[in-house]
């Protein structure tokens, strides 16, 4: 398994006890639906073997890995089907009644019908991995936005008191990626793919998207007018394929075939997650160091 997306902290202090960190999770674990609710959000197990807290060793050191997962539970109502049971119910309505209805009594009738449309509404579950990295002081969300990212970060606070920030570089990551395709010069253990995003930083805020595309002189003269680029595809060690944003997430990752040479594939599930996560945890956490180091280094954060 591995993440799709990176939106990276650095987690100060964790206790490296399993038993410790799934009895907190335990306090916000996901439970059912109350007939009337439209959202429910708790801990799940991460390979839905009952347990809260994957944990494996690092491949270069005695600390562990964490794996934490956070499900969004979700009553999906199409609005197709609201407006229109809405529509009939008002229908009938004014008919009882003699007049149709107001603004102020359609929004009370359409609340009405979705709570009793609600307990025969499908659910949808939304799965979030959290990855803690103990051994380098890291905590990351597979995900780019920035509202399921505060989402997991909330229950984690709820549930434990952990000391998260931001990952925060002396370097701003719109500024390297710009400056590294201004001077066409990738930075050391990367290299500069062909997909960008180049932004006018006035009002008009007038964009260029490269796609598959070599990036050369047109971006180049992009950016002597002004425009700043706020996405760049890369690759670390021909190893890993990610685009970088200028929020310091990393996205479309993907682990490219030189990490499955040579990689033994054992018929147990069970190893073959174990070995697939501990290969996924050590190289993006040499990625995220690369990148970093990229970037000027981590800043320093109180």
């Amino acid at each position: 398994m591995w993440f799709k997306n990176l939106t990276i902290y650095k987690l100060r202090s964790l206790t490296d006890s399993v038993l410790l960190l799934s009895a907190a999770l335990e306090k916000n674990v996901l439970g059912e639906h109350l007939s009337s609710e439209q959202e429910r959000v708790g801990w799940v197990s991460p390979r839905n073997d009952g347990e809260l807290v994957y944990k494996a060793k690092s491949s270069q050191s005695n600390l562990s890995q964490f794996l934490l997962t956070l499900a969004i539970s979700s009553k999906v109502l199409p609005s197709s089907i609201v407006n229109l049971a809405t529509a009939e119910a008002a229908e009938k309505q004014a008919e009882a009644q003699g007049f149709s209805l107001g603004r102020k009594a359609m929004k009370v009738l359409k609340e009405r019908i979705i709570s009793e449309l609600l307990p025969r509404a499908f659910v949808n579950v939304k799965r979030v991995n959290v990855w803690i990295d103990a051994e380098h002081g890291l905590l990351a969300i597979d995900t780019t936005s920035p509202s399921v990212a505060d989402l997991v970060l909330k229950f984690l606070i709820k549930t434990e008191k952990f000391d998260i920030q931001s990952l925060r570089t002396k370097l701003s990551a719109q500024a390297a990626m710009t400056s590294w395709i201004e001077h066409d010069e990738s930075p050391s253990a990367f290299s500069i793919d062909q997909d960008a995003k180049l932004v006018a930083q006035n009002g008009s805020k007038a964009t260029v998207k490269y796609t598959h595309q070599s990036l050369g002189d047109d971006a180049q003269a992009h950016i002597s007018v002004g425009k700043q680029c706020v996405e760049l595809a890369l690759t670390w060690q021909s190893k890993v394929s990610f685009v970088l944003t200028s929020a310091m997430t990393l996205k479309r990752i993907k682990p490219l075939d030189i990490l499955q040479e040579g990689k033994e594939q054992s018929g147990d599930a069970q190893e073959r997650f174990d070995s697939d996560f501990i290969l996924m945890t050590s190289e993006l956490a040499a990625l995220v160091s690369d990148l970093t180091e990229a970037l000027g280094g981590a800043s320093n954060q109180k």
